[in-house]
């Protein structure tokens, strides 16, 4: 059974690996404020700080006193997906073990893009509704403004450093074919430009539980197409974990077949309450 538990933790490994690696939205994260409660607990803690603000300087009493509150918020995950692939011992055989392995690399491509559709929604769903707003971009001159119009407003909520910028093809198409003295100006007030593909950057989408025969996930009813988005990395936090399981067939107990499972639950992403400043989102007409 040594092997067995070998063989898991290594697909466990190449999840975590792949997932950052080619997600798109992993890369917002970088605080670790937020921590799973336990192993297997299935919650998570969000750590908040606050102070009461600055106050005059006495030169007889010294610093004014100014009280720091730390708390902790236990939420539950908003993903908790799952999935289990079971090839038969000789098609496995046969193909010296890569059907599994292949078949495991397909989800977790499915994993990674479905993670980035959950996440995106959420961070929209922790926006304010003002910050939340329409564009049609006929021409790159277009897509220059609508860029500076959110970063003006985030500037006046003064939301400077660590901005991201999350675009479909062709809002950065159309900013690589101007001029590009006007795309290297918008596009310097950016640590990262990061390009989306369209089919996970919706304002909501649909879970399916894989139990009625859909699988996946779909882009909701009434949401829309996202065309960018600027987040603060300072505005958000997650937290993920994955686990695997490799059953061979020489212990399996119902199917003479070598079998994986995986599951993966997270806190897809959370926006301090402080800070949704920090999210900027310009959609299409739905």
């Amino acid at each position: 059974m040594a092997n067995s538990i070998q063989v898991a933790q290594l697909f466990e490994n190449l999840v975590d690996e792949g997932y950052r690696a080619k997600s798109r939205t992993a890369r917002l994260f970088e605080q670790g404020l937020i921590t799973p409660v336990g192993e297997g607990y299935g919650k998570f803690q969000v750590m908040k700080v606050s102070t009461e603000g600055i106050g005059t300087y006495d030169k007889n009493l010294g610093y004014a006193k100014s009280g720091t509150t730390v708390s902790y918020e236990e939420i539950n995950p908003d993903i908790d997906l799952s999935a289990s692939i079971t090839i038969d011992h000789f098609d496995n055989a046969e193909t010296l073990n890569k059907a599994l392995a292949y078949g495991y690399r397909d989800i977790q491509d499915k994993l990674i893009r479905e993670v980035d559709a959950i996440r995106i929604a959420s961070i929209v769903k922790g926006a304010k509704a003002e910050n939340i707003v329409q564009g049609t971009f006929a021409t790159g001159d277009d897509v220059v403004k609508a860029i500076r119009a959110a970063i003006v407003k985030m500037d006046n909520e003064r939301v400077y450093d660590d901005k991201v910028l999350l675009a479909t093809s062709a809002v950065i198409g159309a900013l690589e074919d101007m001029d590009s003295y006007k795309s290297k100006q918008v596009l310097g007030n950016f640590v990262e430009t990061v390009k989306m593909e369209q089919d996970v950057f919706y304002t909501a989408v649909d879970v399916k539980d894989g139990k009625s025969g859909e699988f996946n996930y779909s882009k909701n009813t009434e949401a829309k197409d996202i065309n960018f988005m600027i987040v603060s990395k300072s505005a958000i936090d997650c937290s993920a974990k994955s686990r695997a399981k490799y059953i061979s067939a020489d212990v399996n107990q119902d199917l003479d077949a070598d079998s994986m499972k995986l599951r993966f639950y997270a806190l897809s992403a959370y926006v301090f309450d402080n800070k949704k400043d920090g999210i900027y989102v310009n959609t299409a007409a739905k």
